[in-house]
């Protein structure tokens, strides 16, 4: 087999190559009925997506039509937001020319009787796959699915991808020229650079400000049209024209996106198209070696994979870092402490005790924020902000637990070495529990902590300076209706996370040849269907263990609220978590049986 020379050849040769062996592997797997079962759920997903109403038209019902001068503002803010960007990179990102090729095209393709400037042809081109599928998903998810809508939409994002990717190659390559000057020139080169670069974004800046303040003078008044000031104030801010002349370059590139419509697209393609030529011509013709951090970027991407085959999301720590534990483990002790310090490890390196001040100072901010901040709509703001915080904190203690596996899901790969441990199965199941729990726990009591700082900062403003908090959001902001209902989510919080973890442990256990075990993440439509099958089953099991709870605390509340107000949901709560416990602890005994059952050579041989 003979692979053609050019650049455009080559890199269509190798793209239909991929694409081809990608998709023999894929369907191959689809002969097993778990893949086949997650392949059709993950497809009826995606197809749900793309016939859901709105998706002919090209937008969902209730999209937000922006006036004219709206759709202005967008794009001169987007323009301004990547500029802004740009000079950051510019000033601090250092030069890697590295190509992104993979180790197999460097072993086939650097001895291969190929140019240099040929090889960085194909790697430019070659790019093209992945920034044109992240396009495709980007318009998926916008909801922007119909019509040409779509058709512009997926082609504005493919310019403005492809020139972040050509310009990121341009600043490495550019910065890499630097290093091969001579230490004079380079040290000049650097300095008149970083003064350019510093005073292009201090007067963007500047500008910036100037055209929000005449912005928010104009919009005093209520009115939308009024913020067109802030592209007057850009064109004659302090430093005249020259902040919006130095976005022209930014506005061409997202302009296509924000077209709103076929003729406004058509007008905006030229100079996008102008730039991204400019930019492909500044990467292909920069003499840079380019070979050696290739080289080492694959080197990295290697390893990153086989820790990521191995469990291992993080390299091996530094001498700095193993110090970093999460708590100090005694010589003398329980295992099960061990086992918990173990998977805690594996999750991140990072002290318990400076989580948990991490959380206590952003707490702190909160309600020094809240309680300074002032504006007509401030109470309703922080009102909104403290019930999100709780809303936020009672969704993610069914969500979090799904994805820590640092329980018997990451350790059942070595099933062999756990069974050596001198531990009972019950033992060794609620020490593998403790740190996802003690994880999930955490985080989840720092966001009440938050709720009630937001909600706290607003009640000691008004108690000090006696101004009342705006209606009707206010009475929820109340500590005497705030605390009870937080309160009522952080006593129920550690039943329900010890129950999904159950759930979760128990589902591996029960069916390991449908949902693996191990903490490597497959990808693929397959395996996306998979974890749906797993979160509707825990939501099933979830939600059919939850009644008793209700039933235990309905009457309670029913009788005691006329009495008792919102304070009867925290003696509610405590007692519904003691049949969730009582679950919780009959499907330790249950997991446990599960793992004396449990055969590595049977189980874990898929």
């Amino acid at each position: 087999m003979r692979a053609p020379s050019a650049p455009l050849s080559l890199a269509l040769f190798a793209g239909r190559r991929m694409l081809r062996n990608a998709a023999r592997r894929k369907f191959g797997r689809l002969r097993e009925p778990r893949y086949m079962v997650g392949f059709l759920l993950g497809a009826a997903y995606f197809v749900m997506l793309f016939t859901r109403p709105g998706s002919r038209t090209g937008r969902t019902p209730g999209t937000l039509r922006l006036p004219a001068e709206g759709g202005d503002l967008l794009l001169l803010a987007g323009a301004a937001a990547l500029a802004v960007a740009t000079l950051l990179m510019w000033l601090f990102r250092k030069g890697q020319p590295a190509l992104g090729l993979s180790e197999a095209e460097i072993q086939f393709l650097f001895p291969a009787p190929i140019s240099r400037k040929a090889l960085l042809h194909y790697a430019l081109l070659k790019a093209q796959l992945p920034v044109l599928f992240s396009a495709l998903v980007i318009t998926v998810v916008s909801g922007r699915r119909g019509g040409g809508t779509a058709i512009r939409t997926g082609a504005g994002l493919w310019l403005l991808l492809t020139a972040t990717h050509f310009h990121n190659l341009a600043l490495a390559f550019t910065k890499a020229r630097w290093e091969e000057l001579g230490a004079t020139a380079r040290r000049a080169t650097k300095a008149v650079a970083f003064a350019v670069e510093g005073a292009a974004l201090a007067i963007l800046l500047v500008s910036l400000g100037a055209g929000l303040l005449a912005g928010a003078s104009g919009i005093k008044g209520g009115s939308v049209a009024s913020i067109g000031a802030f592209a007057v104030a850009l064109r004659s801010g302090p430093f005249g024209a020259i902040p919006f002349a130095f976005l022209a370059p930014f506005r061409w590139i997202v302009a296509p996106i924000f077209a709103a419509s076929a003729q406004a697209f058509w007008i905006a393609l030229p100079p996008a198209l102008l730039l991204l030529a400019v930019l492909y011509a500044s990467v292909a013709w920069t003499a840079v070696r380019f070979e050696e951090a290739t080289l080492a970027q694959a080197s990295r991407r290697a390893e990153l994979r086989s820790r990521r085959a191995a469990g291992r999301l993080e390299a091996l720590p530094s001498a700095k870092r193993r110090g970093s534990v999460p708590f100090a483990l005694a010589p003398r002790g329980r295992p099960e402490i061990a086992i918990v310090w173990k998977n805690l490890i594996a999750w991140k390196r990072t002290s318990l005790a400076r989580q948990a001040f991490a959380i206590g100072a952003l707490a702190a901010a909160f309600f020094t924020a809240s309680a300074f901040l002032k504006g007509p709509t401030a109470d309703v703001a922080a009102a909104i902000g403290s019930a999100t915080c709780l809303g936020m904190t009672a969704l993610l203690a069914l969500v979090t637990p799904l994805g820590f596996r640092i329980d018997l899901r990451g350790d059942l790969e070595y099933a062999a070495v756990l069974r050596t441990w001198p531990l009972a199965a019950e033992r060794l199941v609620l020490a593998e529990l403790g740190a996802p729990a003690l994880v999930a726990v955490l985080y989840g009591w720092g966001g009440i902590a938050i709720a009630l700082a937001i909600a706290s900062g607003r009640a000691a403003r008004a108690a000090f300076l006696g101004t009342p908090m705006a209606e009707p959001l206010s009475s929820f902001q109340r500590l005497g209706v705030l605390v009870p209902v937080a309160l009522t989510v952080a006593v129920f919080l550690p039943s329900l996370v010890a129950l999904t973890l159950v759930i979760q442990n128990a589902t591996v256990l029960a069916f390991p040849a449908w949902f693996p075990a191990g903490r490597k993440r497959a990808v693929g439509l397959e395996q996306s269907g998979l974890r749906m099958l797993s979160f509707l089953g825990t939501s099933l099991v979830l939600a059919l263990a939850l009644v008793p709870a209700a039933i235990l605390a309905a009457p309670l509340i029913f009788f005691s609220f006329g009495f008792l107000g919102f304070w009867s949901l925290p003696i509610a709560a405590v007692l519904a978590a003691l049949p969730v416990v009582a679950e919780a602890a009959g499907g330790v005994f249950l997991l446990a049986r599960l793992f004396e059952r449990f055969n590595p050579a049977r189980d874990l041989g898929s």
